[in-house]
């Protein structure tokens, strides 16, 4: 199931640009009836995928730009405007698959960069025989009153200047 759902946005596209393609072939063809019948096969494709983001969205209290293009669809399919219809879920398929890798690039990123996080806080100790202890970061989050040094070259080493000044 959480695969289906990573993959959500190639679920809508791939079966929505074939029945859009199919519905040209057939009116180049002159099967009106044919392509009517793809195309709207991909307006329900389209109504069933935007219907289905409504709801999570409504569930999770945010309502996004899904609520337009569920009315988009659901209005093309009602005025018999299948080629809309199509055109609309194919859009709405692409633009899930954008975001969708945008998501997972974005979270990539993310994981390297904290794995580049320095693991040493400095903290500026006015009792002790210098001005700054060094110490690791613990599990948690650091507190406010630690100030991290690293190296400005980003190299891992530990020559980053320290501040002469009080904080």
């Amino acid at each position: 199931m959480r695969r289906l759902r990573e993959h959500w946005g190639w679920v809508v596209l791939i079966p929505a640009v074939l029945l859009l393609a199919a519905g040209i072939v057939a009116a180049a063809a002159g099967q009106d009836g044919v392509r009517d019948s793809c195309w709207l096969a991909a307006g329900v494709l389209g109504v069933l995928a935007s219907g289905g983001a409504v709801v999570r969205g409504l569930i999770a209290r945010t309502a996004g730009v899904d609520v337009l293009a569920f009315l988009a669809v659901l209005g093309a399919l009602l005025t018999h405007e299948y080629l809309a219809a199509a055109l609309i879920t194919v859009m709405l398929g692409t633009g899930t698959v954008l975001d969708q890798w945008a998501e997972a690039s974005a979270r990539r990123e993310l994981k390297l960069l904290l794995a580049r996080s320095p693991r040493n806080a400095h903290r500026w100790c006015p009792q002790g025989s210098s001005w700054w202890t060094s110490t690791r970061w613990p599990s948690g989050t650091p507190s406010s009153s630690a100030a991290v040094r690293s190296c400005p070259w980003m190299c891992g080493c530990s020559t980053g200047a320290r501040s002469t000044s009080r904080p």
